[in-house]
């Protein structure tokens, strides 16, 4: 059979499923995924299930922007872990949920190397009076993520909104707005304004809809850009605001990077596939 290796596993893994083989249809789309070769590396001590509590709205964020940039989230686990034991990484303490936001609650199932799990649990005392917090395990993997996939939890303290972007994304909006003779600054900060106002509502993006399934367009996972939106106080926490509001009226997570998103969307549009 010609073709690339991966050609030749994707036809493989299109055969499987057609003949409902689904387990190993899956399991051969889980290796040709980004970092799927992870999955194959020789783990001497085996690996184990973690189980990544949250809530129902942040699963469905997290699996969401992980369909779209096509991540395996066993991957990003271990590179959680692996971050902490090379240059002693610690995220930031975890959210506090404000009184009567209680919502469901879910978990995320990862795949780590139990060496890797070993290594960073003996740590975590050390890491915690360094962080100033008791830090978990689990605490680690959900943060690592969520910066990943550009997915800010509710209630997480920061003078800035950050999130990710697909790059290819990113470029058409930073050409649109530099032949626009505008800022990316200046077009995000007069989107919150007309939300915060009640004039606008972004219409493509998916947490704003009644679609609930994922964008149907798939980004390279290496294709990601971090955004950075330094915000004055008053509108930052306005924003913040009133993604609570709407992540309660729609059921979603509606986080601050996916209002950014939908605002430069709506003013520039995307480019073509």
């Amino acid at each position: 059979m010609s073709g690339s290796i991966r050609d030749r596993l994707t036809i493989a893994a299109a055969q499987l499923r057609e003949a409902e083989h689904y387990d190993s249809a899956a399991a051969v789309e889980a290796v040709l995924a980004p970092r799927g070769y992870r999955l194959l590396e020789e783990k001497r001590g085996g690996a184990s299930n973690l189980s990544l509590g949250m809530t129902v709205q942040l699963k469905q964020a997290l699996e969401v922007a992980g369909q779209e940039f096509d991540v395996v989230f066993s991957g990003l686990a271990e590179e959680a872990l692996s971050a902490v034991l090379e240059r002693g990484w610690v995220p930031p303490a975890p959210p506090r949920a404000r009184q009567g936001t209680a919502r469901a609650r879910t978990v995320l199932n990862v795949s780590i190397d139990d060496d890797l799990t070993r290594q960073v649990r003996q740590m975590l005392p050390v890491l915690s009076k360094k962080a100033g917090y008791d830090v978990k395990l689990s605490q680690i993997v959900i943060a690592y993520i969520c910066d990943e996939l550009g997915v800010e939890r509710p209630n997480t303290a920061g003078s800035d909104v950050r999130t990710r972007i697909p790059k290819t994304l990113m470029d058409h909006f930073t050409r649109e707005a530099a032949a626009r003779k505008v800022s990316l600054q200046s077009l995000v900060e007069d989107g919150i304004r007309e939300l915060l106002a009640g004039r606008w509502v972004p219409e493509r993006n998916p947490y704003f809809t009644g679609e609930r399934g994922p964008r149907t367009r798939v980004w390279s996972e290496k294709d990601r850009a971090y955004f950075v939106v330094p915000l004055d106080p008053e509108l930052r926490d306005g924003l913040r605001d009133k993604c609570d509001e709407l992540s309660a009226e729609y059921g979603y997570l509606v986080h601050p990077g996916a209002v950014v998103r939908a605002i430069l969307t709506d003013a520039l549009g995307e480019p073509a596939e």
